[in-house]
């Protein structure tokens, strides 16, 4: 196996007293995750929400609106955050795929088409600021 992904991590529970405690029980997913990538040689890919703050403020997301970012960043190798800029109507008009942190390389942004009938990425991709 090369490749697990969690989708998402809001859902995943843990035996234990953690249902009581978000924060604890996102640190213990974010490790438990970290230590599977490590001993098995494989990327984990897990998903999580935004909080309401790019919307709001009409804005790129970045970091600080993961849920419970701080310990999701300390083991997390890459995080990648999603902005889809949406026209009045609703549609969205640009998908931008934002690295927002990488331990061993650059940061930055990619604008994206996405293809909803196919929910699949065309191999072309611009550069995004």
């Amino acid at each position: 196996m090369r490749l697990i992904v969690v989708d998402y991590l809001g859902l995943c529970t843990m035996p234990g007293d953690y249902e009581r405690n978000d924060l604890r029980r996102v640190g213990a997913l974010s490790a438990l995750f970290k230590a599977l990538s490590l001993d098995t040689d494989t990327a984990v890919v897990a998903l999580a929400q935004l909080n309401r703050g790019p919307e709001k403020d009409n804005r790129r997301p970045r970091m600080s609106d993961l849920c419970d970012s701080g310990i999701i960043e300390a083991d997390a190798d890459n995080l990648i955050l999603i902005d889809r800029q949406r026209e009045p109507s609703g549609d969205v008009r640009d998908t931008t795929l934002i690295l927002e942190n990488q331990r061993q390389g650059q940061t930055g942004a990619a604008i994206v088409q996405i293809l909803p009938a196919h929910d699949a990425i065309p191999r072309q991709a611009r550069r995004g600021s």
